[in-house]
């Protein structure tokens, strides 16, 4: 037992080593940079944009003063990296190298202050939180030992729910908006809490997720725990157990037990009092006498599986349209005949940006595209269903559009984000081209739009003071304010009969409110169960998501039935703490600042960034591919800010002493990998035919230099993603080798292999065991130029094809290989896998064929204490088959000779989660028996999946090893 409890802290640490040298990604090459400087931080961002740099600069000096007094810790200086050229709104901090990333295109969700705030509040509370820990106890003399990649190890014993919860928390009681203030981001769990009188399910399963039942995030759970826990027992909990886990990381659990200790409770008793004060707040409205049943436009599902319908909306011919997406099924939109109750589907869409509209003829929304090679470079495109040629069209491309609604004789309104940080209403025609745009101020933040009459254009914007409503009777004359600034979530616009509709939290649910055009006065028209959203209006008829506990359905609103209300300038977060103070808005945010602070950033001069350092030697570059060598010696490891150059030198002891040097570099179009290592160990002499062995050292110290260029082109990132990648590899070593024609040996081999592969897979959903529609492909072909008469070449082909299987989530996979190798005097060795069961042989060629079956057998959401958490077990069917012609040593000479062997077999495997920790692990048995012989054979199979570390790779979704 203590064995293996050794082993998975050993294995979470390399999990947590793997996510800090984190690259997201890259600015285009051509981009150029600016900082601001300041005692505490400092701001790099592109050129072209100092006021948005200069009024994040403000939130974020006001940020630290606010984040840092509860956690009782002033951070240490740290650098920002601030992003303008994608369109997904985002912000991390990350620790190796030590820095905070933020994306400043703003989402288009219900919040009421600018995207800015919120993210200065967010992210800057997690440098608090990490700069706390590496600055105290254990960790603050480990960083002289390790650098900044020492926090790792303290991030094992941190769980992610209180990371992001008590950022969450924090952004919502030092504002007045934030995500604690609004009904969605709670609202699975009143529901679930009230529906079943408590919690159905076990305080695991809500911590660690599950296929069978939908779970809100850990940034959801987060936010339960963190703010229930600062209501009750005071906010010194937390900072608290920062400390005891930078003190004591000696205790096993020195969190939870440092949290035991501040309340008197477990983690897990804490939760079911956060159980109860969710049943307490519920029990505050369920007896209202206004609560209405509203009419479901379609029949509940017979079964309980999450399902949400979104954005619905009703024909005048009785077809619901709707966005629909759920546990087993990849987000689509649908159509449902009201009079058959038959649904059908139109079209499976990419990633939307921001809310779907309609018109009797046609469905409009936003999708993300991924530019080519820039992972800081992306667009949002607009899309169209036309209804009659039962299609859909691209009619941007490459924009930065974004919630586009239909106009008058085909036009189209669309949100445009600016290159400048601005943002503007804009009209295109169906072909794309810009009619004409007008910017807004750049305090205002365009978040939603709608068109009532004469094409007038309403527009919800967030601004520092607030949310705000403005009225566009026409784009050449300045907006009326329909609605002037309150602290409230107002979002889903729609016009009807003179009235503005829209949600707003109230009571701890999304109810249905309107305000007149002409008078201004609001009306509260619902008072639901569990709230409404998504609305919109058709001949006078309010369609809206009604949300259960399984999701949400379509349902019909009765607007007629409405009460006066008077709207409060902002209201209580769901966990109230007083006494804290509120981020305020800087006065300048129409003006350019002009200040010396404002500075050039030149990347070339700041190419290297040592960050992190190690007693021993160990190639970082490495590491994400789940190999990695340690020696004595030491290492320097680089990261360059802009993440264009990762890089390492180090120095190694073996049988002799080491160099080595290593660099990666991604600021231009192709990738650029090379190396060089010297020494450690000595250089192999393959021996001529007479000596006693075939292998030894010679007396020259080991070198071998490897470069590797390459090209990746990202195709499509919709529904479907496709990436190509193109590259070469070189690599030469000083090894020495008998040449049995010249009869001496030749120094140095060399190694040149071109490749390609190309993956095109289908969106997953949370149920898939695999792509239900793919195609993977791998060649290469590899050569020594320079000892084509020591070493033939070698070419390789591999494929993958994702089918679906008979029923929902289940999976064929057809694998196949060929590997064909031309012989000289030496033969390679195997490259190809072989069938289970059996190993890899030398081979002049080889080809493969496997046919796997997976299906998903329980569901069982059960935990063992707090050691094992079972989510999930599958079974896979398996069967492989070889045919070899494969090198045969006999007395007379190698002679080739043709095999055909073949395995079947099952594999079952659980999904499974150690220790409470967010990694997913696969641990599971494998029998099967060999076709030519009917040998039996067993393994057991241990795995991780690599993709919850470093994002979606169709090459390896789990790292798999053979016990």
């Amino acid at each position: 037992m203590r064995t293996l409890f050794s082993f998975v802290i050993l294995l979470c640490l390399s999990l947590q080593v793997k996510a800090q040298y984190y690259v997201k990604g890259q600015e285009p090459a051509w981009v150029k940079w600016k900082q601001i400087s300041n005692p505490r931080y400092r701001v790099i961002y592109p050129q072209n944009h100092d006021s948005l740099a200069a009024v994040f600069d403000y939130y974020l000096d006001k940020s630290l003063n606010l984040v840092s007094t509860s956690l009782e810790h002033r951070p240490k200086l740290f650098p920002v990296v601030f992003h303008s050229n994608s369109v997904l709104s985002n912000g991390f901090v990350s620790w190796a190298p030590k820095r905070m990333e933020i994306v400043s295109s703003y989402p288009f969700d219900s919040s009421p202050e600018p995207w800015l705030y919120h993210l200065a509040l967010h992210e800057t509370r997690h440098v608090v939180q990490i700069d706390k820990l590496n600055s105290n106890g254990f960790y603050k003399y480990t960083n002289y030992i390790l650098g900044q990649q020492s926090i790792g190890g303290a991030l094992v014993f941190l769980p992610l729910w209180f990371l992001e919860g008590d950022a969450v928390n924090a952004e919502t009681i030092y504002s007045n908006g934030g995500r604690g203030r609004q009904a969605p981001f709670y609202r699975h769990y009143l529901t679930h809490f009230s529906v079943n009188s408590g919690s159905e399910f076990s305080f695991d399963k809500w911590l660690l997720g599950s296929y069978k039942d939908f779970i809100p995030s850990h940034y959801n759970l987060g936010y339960q725990i963190v703010g229930f826990t600062n209501h009750r027992y005071g906010d010194a909990v937390w900072s608290n157990s920062l400390t005891q886990v930078a003190r004591k990381p000696y205790n096993v659990m020195p969190f939870q037990i440092a949290v035991r200790k501040g309340t008197g409770y477990s983690t897990k008793q804490i939760f079911n009092q956060v159980v109860n004060y969710h049943d307490s707040i519920f029990r505050t409205f369920k007896d209202e006498v206004d609560i209405i049943e509203y009419k479901e436009l379609i029949s509940k599902p017979t079964s309980k599986d999450y399902t949400e319908y979104s954005f619905p909306f009703v024909t005048t011919d009785s077809v619901l349209i709707a966005f629909k997406k759920g546990l087993s099924q990849t987000p689509s939109i649908i159509a449902v005949d009201l009079k058959t109750g038959k649904e059908k589907l139109l079209h499976k869409p990419g990633y939307i940006t921001s809310r779907m509209s309609y018109s009797e003829k046609s469905i409009y929304w936003s999708e993300y595209k991924a530019d080519s090679r820039w992972g800081y470079l992306n667009y949002s495109n607009i899309w169209v269903y036309d209804h009659s040629q039962k299609r859909a069209r691209r009619i941007t491309a490459k924009s930065r559009y974004f919630n586009p609604v239909e106009l008058k004789y085909g036009y189209i309104a669309v949100i445009e984000q600016l290159s400048t940080g601005a943002s503007a209403i804009s009209i295109i025609d169906r072909m794309g081209e810009a009619l004409k745009t007008k910017p807004v101020r750049l305090d205002h933040e365009l978040k939603e739009i709608c068109v009532g009459e004469n094409d007038e254009i309403f527009a919800r914007c967030a601004t520092p003071n607030g949310m705000i409503i403005l009225r566009y009777q026409d784009l050449d004359n300045e907006p009326d304010t329909i609605m002037s600034p309150v602290f409230r979530d107002i979002s889903n616009l729609a016009y009807g009969n003179g009235n503005l509709f829209f949600t707003m939290t109230h009571n701890y649910r999304e109810e249905v409110f309107s305000i007149n055009i002409q008078y201004g006065n609001i009306l509260k028209h619902t008072t639901s169960m569990f709230g409404l959203s998504n609305i919109s209006i058709s001949q006078s008829n309010l369609t809206a998501s009604g949300f259960n506990q399984n999701g949400s359905l379509p349902v019909r609103v009765d607007i007629n039935s409405s009460k006066p209300y008077k709207m409060e300038n902002t209201i209580e977060p769901f966990y109230p703490q007083k006494g804290k103070g509120i981020l305020q808005n800087p006065d300048f945010i129409q003006e350019t600042p002009q200040s010396s602070s404002h500075k050039s950033y030149s990347k070339f001069a700041n190419l290297f960034n040592i960050h992190s350092w190690a007693p021993v030697y160990y190639n970082p570059t490495e590491i994400a591919n789940g190999t990695v060598e340690v020696y004595p010696g030491v290492t320097l490891v680089s990261q360059n800010l802009t993440s264009t150059l990762v890089s390492s030198i180090g120095y190694s002891y073996n049988i002799t002493h080491g160099y080595h040097a290593h660099f990666e570099w991604q600021g231009w179009f192709p990738k650029i990998q090379a190396g060089v290592d010297y020494g450690n160990s000595y250089g192999l002499a393959f021996r001529g035919p007479l000596a006693p062995e075939g292998v030894a050292y010679h007396s020259e110290p080991d070198w071998q230099a490897k470069v590797r260029v390459r090209l990746p082109f990202i195709l499509s990132s919709g529904n479907l993603l496709s990436v190509v990648n193109l590259g070469v590899q070189y690599v030469h070593n000083n090894t020495w080798i008998w040449n049995h024609i010249t009869r001496d040996y030749q120094k140095g081999i060399a190694g040149l292999e071109p490749y390609f592969s190309f993956y095109a897979v289908t969106q997953m959903a949370h149920r898939d065991i695999r792509p239900r529609h793919g195609i993977q492909l791998y060649a290469s072909r590899l050569n020594s130029p320079f000892q084509k008469h020591i070493y033939g070449e070698t070419s390789m082909l591999k494929g993958w094809f994702f089918f679906p299987g008979l029923l929902q989530n289940h999976s064929l996979l057809l694998t196949f290989q060929r590997e064909n190798q031309s012989t000289e005097q030496y033969i390679r060795g195997p490259r190809y896998s072989a069938p289970r069961g059996y190993d890899p042989a030398f081979v002049e060629s080889v080809f493969t064929l496997s046919f796997d079956y997976s299906l998903p057998v329980a569901y069982p959401d059960f935990p063992v204490g707090p050691v094992v958490y079972f989510k999930r077990f599958v079974a896979n069917v398996f069967t492989d088959f070889a045919s070899q012609n494969e090198f045969v040593r006999t007395e007379t000479g190698t002679i080739i000779e043709n095999y055909r062997n073949g395995s079947a077999g099952i594999e079952v495997t659980a999904d499974v989660n150690l220790l409470r920790t967010p990694y997913p692990f696969r641990i599971g048995y494998r029998g099967g028996f060999k076709i030519t012989n009917g040998a039996l054979f067993h393994n057991l199979i241990l795995s991780f999946d690599i993709s919850n570390i470093t994002g979606f790779d169709a090459n390896n979704h789990f790292f798999k090893v053979d016990l």
